[in-house]
Protein backbone atom coordinates (compact mmCIF):
# COMPACT_ATOMS: atom_id res chain seq x y z
CA UNK A 1 0.00 0.00 0.00
CA UNK A 2 2.99 2.33 0.67
CA UNK A 3 4.37 2.44 -2.95
CA UNK A 4 0.67 2.77 -4.14
CA UNK A 5 0.25 5.89 -1.88
CA UNK A 6 3.82 7.45 -3.06
CA UNK A 7 2.01 6.69 -7.21
CA UNK A 8 -1.02 8.37 -6.20
CA UNK A 9 1.15 11.71 -4.50
CA UNK A 10 2.92 11.87 -7.84
CA UNK A 11 -0.56 11.80 -10.03
CA UNK A 12 -1.20 15.52 -8.11
CA UNK A 13 1.92 16.48 -9.57
CA UNK A 14 0.93 16.02 -12.99
CA UNK A 15 0.28 19.07 -15.55
CA UNK A 16 -3.17 20.30 -15.78
CA UNK A 17 -4.35 17.96 -13.41
CA UNK A 18 -4.46 20.00 -10.07
CA UNK A 19 -4.20 23.39 -9.28
CA UNK A 20 -4.54 26.66 -12.05
CA UNK A 21 -8.12 26.72 -12.11
CA UNK A 22 -10.42 29.58 -12.32
CA UNK A 23 -12.33 30.31 -9.36
CA UNK A 24 -15.73 31.88 -11.29
CA UNK A 25 -18.02 30.06 -12.68
CA UNK A 26 -18.00 31.14 -16.04
CA UNK A 27 -18.31 28.48 -18.75
CA UNK A 28 -14.67 26.20 -19.29
CA UNK A 29 -14.38 27.60 -22.19
CA UNK A 30 -10.14 27.40 -22.82
CA UNK A 31 -9.56 25.31 -20.26
CA UNK A 32 -7.84 22.33 -21.30
CA UNK A 33 -7.52 19.21 -18.81
CA UNK A 34 -5.82 15.40 -19.43
CA UNK A 35 -8.90 14.31 -18.09
CA UNK A 36 -11.30 15.28 -20.16
CA UNK A 37 -12.01 14.06 -23.69
CA UNK A 38 -14.95 14.45 -26.40
CA UNK A 39 -17.55 12.11 -26.94
CA UNK A 40 -16.38 11.10 -30.46
CA UNK A 41 -12.83 9.77 -28.66
CA UNK A 42 -14.08 6.58 -26.97
CA UNK A 43 -10.29 4.90 -27.25
CA UNK A 44 -9.14 8.00 -24.80
CA UNK A 45 -11.78 8.00 -22.64
CA UNK A 46 -12.34 4.14 -21.88
CA UNK A 47 -8.69 3.88 -21.62
CA UNK A 48 -8.49 6.78 -18.91
CA UNK A 49 -11.14 5.65 -17.05
CA UNK A 50 -9.61 1.94 -16.73
CA UNK A 51 -6.19 3.08 -15.58
CA UNK A 52 -7.16 6.20 -13.27
CA UNK A 53 -10.49 4.85 -12.29
CA UNK A 54 -12.62 8.34 -13.52
CA UNK A 55 -12.98 10.37 -16.54
CA UNK A 56 -14.66 13.09 -17.62
CA UNK A 57 -16.44 12.67 -21.12
CA UNK A 58 -18.08 16.18 -22.84
CA UNK A 59 -20.44 16.61 -25.19
CA UNK A 60 -23.13 13.49 -23.86
CA UNK A 61 -26.13 15.42 -22.68
CA UNK A 62 -27.39 17.90 -24.83
CA UNK A 63 -28.69 21.07 -24.10
CA UNK A 64 -32.26 20.38 -23.92
CA UNK A 65 -32.01 17.54 -21.31
CA UNK A 66 -30.05 19.99 -19.39
CA UNK A 67 -32.72 22.02 -19.32
CA UNK A 68 -35.34 20.07 -18.53
CA UNK A 69 -33.46 18.70 -15.54
CA UNK A 70 -33.22 22.35 -14.31
CA UNK A 71 -37.15 22.41 -14.98
CA UNK A 72 -37.71 19.44 -12.97
CA UNK A 73 -35.28 20.48 -10.15
CA UNK A 74 -37.38 24.50 -10.05
CA UNK A 75 -40.67 22.28 -9.73
CA UNK A 76 -39.21 20.69 -7.10
CA UNK A 77 -37.85 24.14 -5.16
CA UNK A 78 -41.59 25.51 -6.12
CA UNK A 79 -43.76 22.43 -4.68
CA UNK A 80 -41.30 23.67 -1.07
CA UNK A 81 -41.81 27.25 -1.35
CA UNK A 82 -45.81 26.33 -1.43
CA UNK A 83 -45.26 23.97 1.77
CA UNK A 84 -43.41 26.59 3.59
CA UNK A 85 -45.53 29.36 2.36
CA UNK A 86 -48.93 27.01 4.03
CA UNK A 87 -47.26 25.65 7.24
CA UNK A 88 -46.29 29.71 7.57
CA UNK A 89 -42.26 28.90 7.86
CA UNK A 90 -41.96 31.67 5.04
CA UNK A 91 -43.81 34.84 4.00
CA UNK A 92 -42.02 34.90 0.66
CA UNK A 93 -42.08 32.47 -2.13
CA UNK A 94 -38.73 34.02 -3.37
CA UNK A 95 -40.38 33.40 -7.03
CA UNK A 96 -37.97 36.11 -8.36
CA UNK A 97 -34.95 34.34 -7.28
CA UNK A 98 -32.91 32.92 -10.20
CA UNK A 99 -32.71 29.38 -9.90
CA UNK A 100 -28.98 29.44 -9.01
CA UNK A 101 -30.24 31.51 -6.02
CA UNK A 102 -33.75 30.76 -5.35
CA UNK A 103 -33.26 27.55 -2.68
CA UNK A 104 -31.06 29.35 -0.61
CA UNK A 105 -33.05 32.54 -0.50
CA UNK A 106 -35.81 30.46 0.56
CA UNK A 107 -34.79 28.80 3.56
CA UNK A 108 -32.23 31.63 4.17
CA UNK A 109 -34.62 32.20 7.49
CA UNK A 110 -35.76 28.85 8.11
CA UNK A 111 -32.07 26.63 7.59
CA UNK A 112 -33.57 23.88 9.06
CA UNK A 113 -35.52 23.50 5.67
CA UNK A 114 -33.32 23.30 3.45
CA UNK A 115 -33.00 19.56 1.64
CA UNK A 116 -29.92 17.99 1.82
CA UNK A 117 -31.13 16.39 -1.54
CA UNK A 118 -33.93 15.17 -3.95
CA UNK A 119 -33.93 11.20 -4.29
CA UNK A 120 -37.62 9.87 -4.76
CA UNK A 121 -39.15 13.61 -5.76
CA UNK A 122 -36.82 12.45 -9.34
CA UNK A 123 -40.03 10.32 -10.48
CA UNK A 124 -40.84 13.35 -12.16
CA UNK A 125 -40.98 13.33 -16.17
CA UNK A 126 -38.30 15.84 -16.60
CA UNK A 127 -35.85 13.95 -14.98
CA UNK A 128 -36.36 10.93 -17.56
CA UNK A 129 -33.87 12.48 -20.34
CA UNK A 130 -31.38 12.79 -18.07
CA UNK A 131 -31.16 9.98 -16.00
CA UNK A 132 -32.03 7.92 -18.99
CA UNK A 133 -30.29 9.30 -21.82
CA UNK A 134 -29.37 6.90 -24.85
CA UNK A 135 -26.13 8.25 -25.15
CA UNK A 136 -25.17 7.90 -21.76
CA UNK A 137 -26.15 4.70 -21.38
CA UNK A 138 -23.93 3.80 -24.42
CA UNK A 139 -20.98 5.20 -22.85
CA UNK A 140 -21.76 3.67 -19.57
CA UNK A 141 -22.06 0.49 -21.82
CA UNK A 142 -18.93 0.70 -22.78
CA UNK A 143 -17.64 0.81 -19.35
CA UNK A 144 -19.93 -2.23 -18.13
CA UNK A 145 -18.93 -4.43 -21.04
CA UNK A 146 -20.47 -7.78 -19.39
CA UNK A 147 -23.60 -6.16 -18.86
CA UNK A 148 -26.11 -7.38 -21.13
CA UNK A 149 -28.75 -5.38 -18.90
CA UNK A 150 -28.54 -2.07 -17.26
CA UNK A 151 -30.25 -0.67 -13.85
CA UNK A 152 -30.34 2.90 -12.58
CA UNK A 153 -29.19 1.89 -8.73
CA UNK A 154 -31.70 3.13 -6.44
CA UNK A 155 -29.89 6.45 -5.23
CA UNK A 156 -30.18 8.51 -8.27
CA UNK A 157 -30.03 12.29 -6.47
CA UNK A 158 -30.33 15.90 -7.36
CA UNK A 159 -28.10 18.15 -5.02
CA UNK A 160 -28.66 21.70 -4.26
CA UNK A 161 -25.07 22.23 -2.93
CA UNK A 162 -25.04 25.29 -0.59
CA UNK A 163 -22.64 26.67 1.62
CA UNK A 164 -24.55 25.06 4.41
CA UNK A 165 -22.84 22.39 6.45
CA UNK A 166 -26.08 20.30 5.69
CA UNK A 167 -24.39 19.46 2.42
CA UNK A 168 -20.71 18.82 3.27
CA UNK A 169 -19.97 15.51 1.11
CA UNK A 170 -16.71 13.95 3.01
CA UNK A 171 -13.96 11.53 1.93
CA UNK A 172 -14.96 8.07 0.55
CA UNK A 173 -16.09 5.04 -1.63
CA UNK A 174 -19.45 4.16 -2.68
CA UNK A 175 -18.90 0.71 -2.12
CA UNK A 176 -17.83 1.53 1.49
CA UNK A 177 -21.15 2.67 2.44
CA UNK A 178 -24.39 0.96 3.46
CA UNK A 179 -27.73 2.38 1.96
CA UNK A 180 -28.56 4.61 5.43
CA UNK A 181 -24.71 6.54 4.62
CA UNK A 182 -23.37 4.52 7.60
CA UNK A 183 -20.05 2.33 7.12
CA UNK A 184 -20.69 -1.00 5.02
CA UNK A 185 -19.73 -4.01 7.21
CA UNK A 186 -21.02 -6.39 4.33
CA UNK A 187 -17.68 -8.81 3.29
CA UNK A 188 -15.34 -7.37 1.01
CA UNK A 189 -16.02 -10.15 -1.43
CA UNK A 190 -19.49 -9.68 -1.65
CA UNK A 191 -19.47 -5.91 -2.27
CA UNK A 192 -16.61 -6.34 -4.90
CA UNK A 193 -18.71 -9.16 -7.01
CA UNK A 194 -21.41 -6.64 -6.80
CA UNK A 195 -20.08 -3.30 -7.13
CA UNK A 196 -16.54 -3.39 -7.98
CA UNK A 197 -14.38 -2.36 -11.15
CA UNK A 198 -16.98 -3.46 -14.40
CA UNK A 199 -19.82 -3.67 -11.96
CA UNK A 200 -20.75 -0.55 -11.60
CA UNK A 201 -20.14 3.31 -12.68
CA UNK A 202 -21.39 6.03 -11.39
CA UNK A 203 -22.55 9.37 -12.73
CA UNK A 204 -21.61 13.04 -11.68
CA UNK A 205 -22.96 15.73 -13.44
CA UNK A 206 -23.96 19.68 -12.91
CA UNK A 207 -26.81 21.28 -14.32
CA UNK A 208 -24.29 24.81 -13.37
CA UNK A 209 -21.05 25.12 -13.81
CA UNK A 210 -19.17 23.49 -11.76
CA UNK A 211 -15.74 24.74 -10.47
CA UNK A 212 -13.28 24.93 -7.65
CA UNK A 213 -15.33 28.24 -5.97
CA UNK A 214 -18.76 26.59 -5.91
CA UNK A 215 -17.75 22.90 -4.83
CA UNK A 216 -16.78 20.82 -7.54
CA UNK A 217 -16.31 17.09 -6.85
CA UNK A 218 -12.98 16.28 -6.04
CA UNK A 219 -11.52 12.67 -6.74
CA UNK A 220 -7.85 10.78 -6.39
CA UNK A 221 -6.79 9.18 -8.95
CA UNK A 222 -5.72 5.62 -9.33
CA UNK A 223 -7.09 5.08 -5.77
CA UNK A 224 -9.67 2.04 -6.33
CA UNK A 225 -6.42 0.21 -6.57
CA UNK A 226 -5.97 0.59 -2.84
CA UNK A 227 -8.81 -1.47 -2.33
CA UNK A 228 -11.91 -0.86 0.56
CA UNK A 229 -10.65 1.25 2.65
CA UNK A 230 -11.48 1.74 6.30
CA UNK A 231 -14.46 4.17 7.08
CA UNK A 232 -16.04 5.94 10.05
CA UNK A 233 -19.09 7.00 11.15
CA UNK A 234 -18.78 10.84 11.56
CA UNK A 235 -22.11 12.67 12.09
CA UNK A 236 -25.96 12.54 10.92
CA UNK A 237 -27.28 15.14 8.01
CA UNK A 238 -29.80 16.20 10.81
CA UNK A 239 -26.40 17.43 12.77
CA UNK A 240 -24.86 19.06 10.11
CA UNK A 241 -21.42 18.28 9.74
CA UNK A 242 -20.80 18.17 13.84
CA UNK A 243 -17.76 16.70 14.38
CA UNK A 244 -15.71 17.13 11.15
CA UNK A 245 -13.14 19.31 12.37
CA UNK A 246 -10.96 17.92 14.78
CA UNK A 247 -13.72 16.48 17.07
CA UNK A 248 -13.28 12.74 17.96
CA UNK A 249 -15.67 10.05 16.00
CA UNK A 250 -18.93 9.13 17.81
CA UNK A 251 -19.27 5.40 18.98
CA UNK A 252 -23.07 6.50 18.00
CA UNK A 253 -25.42 8.06 16.76
CA UNK A 254 -29.12 8.69 17.15
CA UNK A 255 -28.55 5.52 19.43
CA UNK A 256 -27.14 3.57 16.66
CA UNK A 257 -23.26 1.66 16.56
CA UNK A 258 -21.49 2.60 13.89
CA UNK A 259 -21.44 -0.93 12.91
CA UNK A 260 -25.67 -1.61 12.88
CA UNK A 261 -27.86 -1.12 9.88
CA UNK A 262 -30.75 1.22 10.86
CA UNK A 263 -34.22 1.76 10.02
CA UNK A 264 -32.72 5.46 9.30
CA UNK A 265 -34.01 6.64 5.69
CA UNK A 266 -31.34 6.09 2.87
CA UNK A 267 -28.18 8.53 2.78
CA UNK A 268 -28.94 9.95 6.44
CA UNK A 269 -25.63 9.16 8.03
CA UNK A 270 -22.10 10.94 7.08
CA UNK A 271 -19.51 8.44 7.15
CA UNK A 272 -15.60 9.53 5.53
CA UNK A 273 -12.58 7.26 5.11
CA UNK A 274 -10.89 7.36 8.27
CA UNK A 275 -8.66 10.28 9.05
CA UNK A 276 -4.95 8.59 8.43
CA UNK A 277 -6.02 6.99 5.96
CA UNK A 278 -6.99 9.77 4.01
CA UNK A 279 -3.88 11.87 5.06
CA UNK A 280 -1.65 9.42 2.90
CA UNK A 281 -4.70 9.27 0.07
CA UNK A 282 -5.34 13.04 -0.14
CA UNK A 283 -2.28 14.58 -1.71
CA UNK A 284 -3.11 13.01 -4.75
CA UNK A 285 -6.88 14.62 -5.14
CA UNK A 286 -7.63 16.33 -8.15
CA UNK A 287 -10.73 18.98 -8.32
CA UNK A 288 -13.12 17.68 -10.91
CA UNK A 289 -14.36 21.29 -13.07
CA UNK A 290 -17.21 20.45 -15.97
CA UNK A 291 -19.63 22.40 -17.09
CA UNK A 292 -23.42 20.95 -18.39
CA UNK A 293 -23.78 18.60 -20.40
CA UNK A 294 -20.24 17.10 -19.61
CA UNK A 295 -20.01 13.76 -17.43
CA UNK A 296 -18.09 12.69 -14.49
CA UNK A 297 -17.53 9.22 -14.60
CA UNK A 298 -15.87 6.68 -11.84
CA UNK A 299 -15.87 3.28 -10.61
CA UNK A 300 -17.42 2.54 -7.20
CA UNK A 301 -14.16 2.00 -5.16
CA UNK A 302 -12.70 5.42 -6.25
CA UNK A 303 -11.76 7.59 -3.39
CA UNK A 304 -13.80 11.01 -3.87
CA UNK A 305 -16.01 13.89 -1.96
CA UNK A 306 -17.52 17.09 -2.86
CA UNK A 307 -15.77 20.41 -2.27
CA UNK A 308 -16.85 22.76 -0.10
CA UNK A 309 -19.27 25.46 -1.64
CA UNK A 310 -17.62 29.23 -0.50
CA UNK A 311 -19.83 31.22 -3.90
CA UNK A 312 -23.09 33.13 -3.18
CA UNK A 313 -25.18 30.64 -5.88
CA UNK A 314 -26.17 26.72 -5.26
CA UNK A 315 -23.83 24.05 -7.61
CA UNK A 316 -26.89 21.74 -8.62
CA UNK A 317 -26.10 18.59 -9.71
CA UNK A 318 -27.25 15.12 -10.33
CA UNK A 319 -25.43 11.79 -9.63
CA UNK A 320 -26.73 8.16 -9.98
CA UNK A 321 -25.39 4.95 -10.98
CA UNK A 322 -25.53 2.51 -13.20
CA UNK A 323 -24.96 -1.28 -12.64
CA UNK A 324 -25.17 -4.76 -14.29
CA UNK A 325 -28.60 -5.61 -13.75
CA UNK A 326 -27.66 -9.21 -13.12
CA UNK A 327 -25.77 -8.50 -9.97
CA UNK A 328 -27.43 -7.80 -6.13
CA UNK A 329 -27.91 -4.77 -5.14
CA UNK A 330 -27.51 -5.80 -1.64
CA UNK A 331 -30.42 -3.87 -0.49
CA UNK A 332 -34.35 -4.21 -0.28
CA UNK A 333 -34.60 -2.44 -3.24
CA UNK A 334 -34.24 -2.87 -6.53
CA UNK A 335 -33.44 -0.18 -8.54
CA UNK A 336 -35.03 0.32 -12.40
CA UNK A 337 -33.60 -1.76 -15.34
CA UNK A 338 -32.97 1.50 -18.13
CA UNK A 339 -30.98 -0.95 -20.79
CA UNK A 340 -32.28 -4.39 -21.55
CA UNK A 341 -35.52 -6.36 -21.44
CA UNK A 342 -38.33 -4.46 -19.40
CA UNK A 343 -36.48 -0.78 -19.04
CA UNK A 344 -38.19 2.28 -18.76
CA UNK A 345 -39.80 3.07 -21.56
CA UNK A 346 -41.13 6.38 -21.45
CA UNK A 347 -41.17 9.55 -19.52
CA UNK A 348 -44.49 8.55 -18.39
CA UNK A 349 -43.39 5.40 -17.33
CA UNK A 350 -40.67 6.75 -15.15
CA UNK A 351 -42.84 8.96 -13.65
CA UNK A 352 -45.57 6.36 -13.16
CA UNK A 353 -42.53 4.12 -10.54
CA UNK A 354 -40.98 4.95 -7.40
CA UNK A 355 -37.58 5.06 -5.83
CA UNK A 356 -37.72 1.02 -4.86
Amino acid sequence: MAEMLKELTKVAERPNMKGHYAKTVQPNVGLRRSDTFPLENRAAWEAHYAEQGYVIVSGVLSDAVVAEAKQGCAALVEALAQRLLAKGAVADACEGSPFETRLMDLCRGCPEELPNLFRAELHREEFHALLCDPTLLDVVGALLPEAQATRIYPNYSARPKTPSAVHAVVWHQDAGLRSDGGPSTAPEAERLENFGVGRVVNVWTPLVPARVGNGCMKVVPRSHELGLLEHALVSCYSMGAAGLEGGAIPDSIDGFKADEETAAPVGSYMTAIKPEIMAQVEPGAVSVELDPGSVLLFNNILVHRGGENVSDHIRWSLDFRFQDAAKSTCRSWHGHVVKGPGAVASAADWASRKLE
